[in-house]
């Protein structure tokens, strides 16, 4: 792999790849994960166990797919004794992929055509801190496997910690929030982050 290309990164564009072979999403809460199941094998894998970078067989599904929506791979040495990956999607778009690793060109190629083919994103890299409305009550979270899934499911609103500011700063602390969760004495994030009170959800300075 690519010695810039960060175990996050690789994440994401492994979960890039997933949703264009729809895999079937269901978070295990048990595990606190997201489980993708193949549909027709009925496989299923964590988001860490997704090999579209380092498995044959699974970024050559990938290849069939994108050549089955007319869309052609081609794969070659190149200058540099490694290998360069070419997916033509017109005339004047073509998605590039090179390395010393045959397999690496192929998954770098690919990830660019779903990107701009399909354009599966998220808001937020793997670690974020964001805010999110539910019912009209804001909620704080990390960006992680459960957030993907209520990024898909229920297509949630975002704000940011300058737009929580103005909400605390108009609504006096009306709105609903639910606080920092894993510390033992939570503190709301707007009463952090605004040096006011409340009462919301037994907050720290209440």
């Amino acid at each position: 792999m690519k010695a810039n290309r960060t175990e996050t990164e690789l994440t994401r564009q492994n979960i890039v790849l997933a949703n264009f072979m729809e895999l079937d999403m269901v978070y295990d809460s048990l595990n606190k994960m997201m489980t993708w199941t193949e549909l027709e094998s009925g496989n299923s894998y964590f988001t860490d166990e997704l090999s579209y970078h380092n498995n044959d067989d699974w970024i050559a599904s990938v290849c069939r797919k994108i050549e089955n929506e007319g869309a052609s791979v081609l794969v070659r040495p190149n200058d540099s004794n490694g290998f360069a990956c070419k997916i033509q999607i017109s005339d004047n778009r073509i998605c590039y992929g090179a390395s010393f690793d045959v397999r690496e060109a192929i998954f770098e190629a690919c990830v660019q055509y779903v990107e701009a083919v399909h354009e599966y994103d998220y808001p937020y890299s793997e670690g974020d801190e964001y805010y999110y409305d539910v019912d009209g009550t804001i909620f704080f979270g990390v960006w992680d496997d459960e957030s993907r899934y209520h990024h898909q499911e229920f297509e949630p609103e975002y704000f940011t910690e300058e737009e929580i500011l103005q909400l605390v700063r108009e609504d006096g602390l009306k709105t609903k929030f639910r606080p920092k969760s894993g510390t033992p004495d939570p503190i709301c994030s707007p009463c952090n982050l605004y040096g006011t009170t409340c009462t919301q959800y037994n907050c720290k300075k209440s």
